[in-house]
C-alpha cells in the first residue's frame, strides 16, 4: 500500500493534520456563526430602523384617522372649525412620515430587498391619500376614509411582521414578534379611539358603530392579555405597570360604560370628543413609548450578541492556534524521537550487514513499539547466530556429501572432476606431469548376482580403503559410479604410475573376507598421462583412460594398459567419425535398405522393414551397431530417424503403387517414444507424401518400457490413434513388464532371432517361442519371427501359429529398386 511507503514522520504529520482539520472546521463553523450573527445584527438594525419608520406611519395615520372621524362627526356642531385645524396639522405630520419611508427606500434599497414588494404596495396605497382627503374635506365618505386609514396601518404592520422571518437568532426573533404584537396593540387602541371619537363628537351611534367599537375593544383586550399573561419579553413589566395607570383605567371605564349602553343610542353620555381623543392619544403614546423601548432593547441585544460572539471567536481562535502549535510541536517531537531511534536501528543493522557483524546489540531502554522492535531484532540476531552456525555446519556437511561418495566416503565424480580441472588449468604455468588411473572391478555384476548387493557394497567399501591406503595424501581416489573408480596421481612419472598400478593389481590377488565369505576379485586399469599430445580437458582425459581400460579388459583383464599412440589414433578416428556422422545424416548418406516380411501361409510379401545403412566414403561399411549408439551419444537420433523416415516414405509411394496393401516398418529408439517430435514428424510425412497411416509401422524395443513408460505410452497412443501400426521388436530379450505390455497400443509382436536360431537345437528356446506366440494370440497381436534362415525354422513357426517371418531364408535387405522388382514379380505370380 502507498501508506506503507510513507515515512513515520510524514504519517505522524498526517495524523496531526486530521485533528487540525477538525479544529479548523470548528473555527470555520464559529466564524460562520459569527458572520451570521453579524448579518443578523445588521439585519436587526435595518429592521428596527424600518420598523420605527413604519410604526411612525401607523401612529400618524392612526391620529389622522381619529381626527378625520371626529371632523366628519362634527358637521352639525359649533366646534367643527377646531377639528378642521387639528386635522390639517396632522396631514403635515402624516406626510412627513410618508416621506421618511420614501427617502429610506431611495437611499437604502438593499435594506428593503426582502420586503420591497410590500413597501411598494404600501407607497401605492399612501399615494391614494390625496383622493381620500379631498372627499373628507367635502364631508363625504366617513366609513370609506376610516377603512382606508385602517388598511394603510394593517399593510404597514404586516410589512413589519414579514421582516421578522429573516432573523436567525431565536431570542431576537421572539422579541421582534413581541414588538409587532405591541404595534398591533397600538393599532387596536387607535381604531377604538377613532370610532369612539366619532361617536362622542356626534353623540349618537349606529349598530355598525357599536359592532366595530366592540370588535376593536375586544381585539385590544385579547392582544394585551396575550402579551401580559403568555409572552415573555423585555418591556413586559413596563406594559403591566402601564395598564394600572389612570389613563388606562379611565379609558377602560369609558369603554365599559359605552358597551353597557344600548346598541342603538342617541344622546350618548360620556366625555366631550376633545377630552376623549386626548385621553385615548395619551394611552397610545404610552404604548408607543413601550414600542420604542422594545426596539431599543432589540438593537442593544443584537449588538451584545455580536460582541459576545466576536469575543468567543477571538478566544476560540487563540485557543485553537495554541492547540495547533502544541499539536504540531508534540507531533514533531514524537516523530523526531521515533525517526532518530529507528535511524539508529537502521544504522546498526547497516553496519552489521556491511561488516558481516552479528555482535551488535540494539538499545532496549523504554517500553514503546520501537523498543519492542529493538528487542525483536536482538532476539532475531541471537536466533540468526544459531541458524548461521547450524547452516555453516550443514553447509560443510552438504559440501562433504556433494563431493564424497556416500557408500565408500572417498571422493565422488564431482570432486574428482573439480581437482582434475584444477590441475589442467595449471598445465600452462607449471611443467608438471600427472596420471589418471581408471579402475574397474572385473565381473562385479556376477558378484552382485551371486552374493547380493549388500555383499557387493561391502566389497566396494573394502576396496576403497585399499585404494586410499596405496596412494599419497596429495593424490585423489574417487568412485565414479557402480564398480568404477579413478585415481589422480599428481606430479608423477609414467614409471611411478605403472608401479602404483602394479601394486594395486598385486594387492587384489589376496581374497577379501566379507560376512564370513572369502571372495576373490580382480582389477582392470587404464592409464593416461597429461599433459600429452591429445586434448587436455578433463572429459577427454578420462575418456582416454577409459579407452585404455577397455583395452585392458579386452586383453584378458587383471592388468593395466596405457593410453598410447595406437589408442590416440583410434580416438581421433572416433572423433572424426562423429563429425562425419553429422554430415552423413544431413546429406542423407545414411540410407534405408528394405528386408521383406512374408506371410508364412501364403508366402506373399506383406511388409518391409527399413534398415539403416552407412557406406562411409573412406572407411567403407559402418554397421548400425556403431553409428546408432554414436548418434544417441551426440543427440542425433531424432535427425537420423527423420532422414530415414523421409527417404522410406518416398520409396513407399512407389511400393504401394504396385501393392496397395503393403506397409513399411521403421525402427525408432526408446528415447523418441517419449518425445512428441516423432508424432509431429509422422503427421508431416503423411501429409507431404499423401500416404495413408495404415502403410506405416513403427517398431520399438522393450527399453521403452523401462526408460519413460508413462510419457512413451501417451505418445504411442496418439500415434496409434492416428492409424499407424505399433510393433515391439526383439521381444523376450529385455526386461519388459507384462503390465506395461498390456498398456501399450500394440499391433505386432516380433520374436527375436536369438530364439528362432535355437529351433531344432534348444528345446527351451522352442518353448519360449511357443509361449510368446500363445501370449500374442491372447492379446490379439500379430506375430513376426526374425532371423529365419532354414526350412526347419519356418515349418516350426508355421506349425505353432506364427503369422509372419523375415530373414535370409527369404531375402537379405535390398535396395528400393530390388524391392520394386520383387513386388512386381510377386504380383505377376498371383
Amino acid at each position: 500500500m502507498l501508506f506503507d511507503k510513507i515515512s513515520i514522520s510524514l504519517k505522524l504529520l498526517i495524523l496531526s493534520i486530521l485533528p487540525l482539520l477538525v479544529l479548523v472546521g470548528v473555527l470555520f463553523y464559529e466564524g460562520k456563526v459569527l458572520y451570521q450573527t453579524q448579518q443578523d445584527s445588521y439585519q436587526v438594525e435595518a429592521i428596527i430602523d424600518l420598523a420605527l419608520i413604519l410604526d411612525d406611519i401607523t401612529t400618524q395615520h392612526a391620529l389622522e384617522r381619529g381626527l378625520t372621524a371626529g371632523f366628519l362627526a362634527s358637521i352639525n356642531v359649533t366646534n367643527k372649525h377646531q377639528h378642521k385645524i387639528a386635522l390639517l396639522a396632522q396631514y403635515q405630520k402624516s406626510d412627513q412620515a410618508d416621506n421618511e419611508l420614501k427617502k429610506l427606500m431611495t437611499l437604502h434599497p438593499e435594506d428593503l430587498k426582502n420586503v420591497g414588494t410590500d413597501i411598494t404596495q404600501l407607497i401605492d396605497l399612501l399615494n391614494q391619500k390625496t383622493i381620500i382627503r379631498s372627499q373628507i374635506n367635502q364631508f363625504e365618505q366617513e366609513q370609506k376614509s376610516f377603512s382606508y386609514y385602517t388598511s394603510v396601518n394593517h399593510k404597514t404592520i404586516d410589512t413589519i411582521d414579514r421582516l421578522t422571518a429573516f432573523i436567525n437568532d431565536t431570542d431576537l426573533r421572539r422579541e421582534l414578534n413581541t414588538l409587532v404584537a405591541m404595534i398591533w396593540l397600538k393599532e387596536r387602541a387607535g381604531e377604538s379611539r377613532g370610532r369612539l371619537n366619532s361617536v362622542y363628537a356626534k353623540r349618537t351611534a349606529t349598530v355598525v358603530d357599536y359592532a366595530d367599537i366592540h370588535t376593536y375593544i375586544t381585539s385590544f383586550n385579547s392582544t394585551l392579555k396575550l402579551l401580559v399573561n403568555k409572552r415573555n419579553f423585555h418591556t413586559k413589566s413596563d406594559l403591566v405597570n402601564a395598564t394600572v395607570m389612570p389613563v388606562f383605567t379611565k379609558i377602560n371605564a369609558i369603554q365599559a360604560n359605552f358597551l353597557t349602553q344600548s346598541k342603538q343610542l342617541d344622546n350618548i353620555q360620556g366625555p366631550e370628543a376633545e377630552h376623549w381623543f386626548l385621553l385615548a392619544t395619551q394611552r397610545i403614546s404610552m404604548i408607543k413609548k413601550l414600542i420604542n423601548q422594545q426596539a431599543s432593547y432589540i438593537e442593544n441585544e443584537s449588538r451584545r450578541i455580536l460582541i459576545q460572539n466576536t469575543r468567543y471567536l477571538v478566544i476560540d481562535s487563540l485557543l485553537m492556534i495554541a492547540a495547533i502549535l502544541v499539536l504540531i510541536s508534540l507531533s514533531y517531537y514524537i516523530s523526531l524521537n521515533i525517526s532518530l531511534r529507528i535511524g539508529n536501528i537502521n544504522a546498526l543493522l547497516t553496519r552489521s550487514v556491511n561488516n558481516n557483524d552479528l555482535t551488535i546489540k540494539m538499545n532496549e531502554e523504554g517500553g514503546d513499539e520501537v523498543t519492542q522492535i529493538a528487542k525483536g531484532i536482538n532476539r532475531y540476531i541471537t536466533w540468526l547466530k544459531k541458524v548461521i552456525k547450524n547452516v555453516e555446519a550443514s553447509a560443510l556437511e552438504q559440501k562433504y556429501l556433494a563431493n564424497h561418495d556416500s557408500l565408500t566416503n572417498i571422493a565422488n565424480r564431482n570432486l574428482f572432476f573439480s581437482r582434475l580441472t584444477h590441475l589442467t588449468n595449471q598445465l600452462n604455468r607449471y611443467d608438471r606431469h600427472h596420471a589418471i588411473l581408471y579402475i574397474d572391478l572385473d565381473f562385479f555384476k556376477k558378484i552382485n548376482d551371486d552374493y547380493g548387493h549388500t555383499v557387493g557394497d561391502k566389497i566396494l567399501q573394502q576396496f576403497a580403503k585399499k585404494l586410499v591406503s596405496k596412494i599419497r595424501t596429495v593424490d585423489t581416489a574417487a568412485r565414479l559410479g557402480g564398480d568404477e573408480f579413478a585415481i589422480i596421481l599428481e606430479e608423477i612419472s609414467p614409471e611411478q604410475a605403472q608401479k602404483v598400478s602394479q601394486k594395486l593389481l598385486e594387492e587384489m590377488k589376496e581374497p577379501l573376507l566379507v560376512d564370513h565369505l572369502t571372495i576373490k576379485i580382480s582389477l582392470s586399469i587404464g592409464i593416461t598421462f597429461f599433459p600429452n599430445d591429445a586434448s587436455q580437458d578433463p572429459e577427454s582425459l578420462l575418456q582416454q583412460a577409459d579407452q585404455a581400460l577397455y583395452l585392458a579388459k579386452k586383453s584378458g583383464r587383471q592388468q593395466y594398459r596405457l593410453f598410447d599412440q595406437e589408442l590416440r589414433d583410434a580416438n581421433e578416428a572416433n572423433n572424426q567419425l562423429e563429425v562425419d556422422l553429422t554430415q552423413a545424416i544431413k546429406n542423407q548418406e545414411i540410407f534405408p535398405l528394405f528386408q521383406p516380411q512374408y506371410c508364412l501361409k501364403t508366402q506373399r510379401i506383406i511388409g518391409l522393414e527399413a534398415l539403416s545403412r552407412w557406406q562411409h566414403p573412406e572407411r567403407g561399411f559402418i554397421p548400425p551397431t556403431v553409428f546408432i549408439p554414436l548418434a544417441e551419444k551426440l543427440s542425433l537420433v531424432n535427425a537420423l530417424t527423420e532422414s530415414i523416415m523421409t527417404q522410406a516414405s518416398k520409396h513407399l509411394l512407389s511400393f504401394i503403387a504396385v501393392d496397395p496393401d503393403l506397409k513399411v516398418a521403421i525402427n525408432i529408439s526408446g528415447s523418441e517414444c517419449s518425445d512428441p517430435h516423432i508424432l509431429n514428424l509422422t503427421h508431416k510425412l503423411l501429409a507431404q507424401n499423401k500416404i495413408s497411416p495404415e502403410h506405416i509401422e513403427l517398431e520399438i524395443t522393450e527399453t521403452v518400457l523401462i526408460e519413460n513408460p508413462v510419457t512413451s505410452i501417451e505418445v504411442l497412443n496418439k500415434l496409434h490413434d492416428l492409424g499407424v501400426s505399433i510393433a515391439i521388436d526383439d521381444f523376450g530379450t529385455g526386461y519388459s513388464s507384462l503390465s506395461y505390455l498390456t498398456s501399450l497400443p500394440l499391433d505386432i509382436l516380433k520374436i527375436d532371432m536369438v530364439f528362432v536360431q535355437g529351433i531344432g537345437i534348444d528345446p527351451q528356446q522352442e518353448i519360449i517361442i511357443q509361449v510368446i506366440i500363445d501370449l500374442s494370440k491372447r492379446l490379439s497381436l500379430k506375430v513376426v519371427a526374425e532371423g529365419i534362415e532354414t526350412q526347419e525354422q519356418e515349418d516350426f513357426l508355421l506349425k505353432n501359429g506364427c503369422d509372419y517371418g523375415q530373414g535370409y531364408f527369404y531375402s537379405k535387405p535390398c535396395s528400393a529398386e530390388d524391392i520394386h522388382r520383387r513386388l512386381t514379380l510377386n504380383n505377376l505370380k498371383t
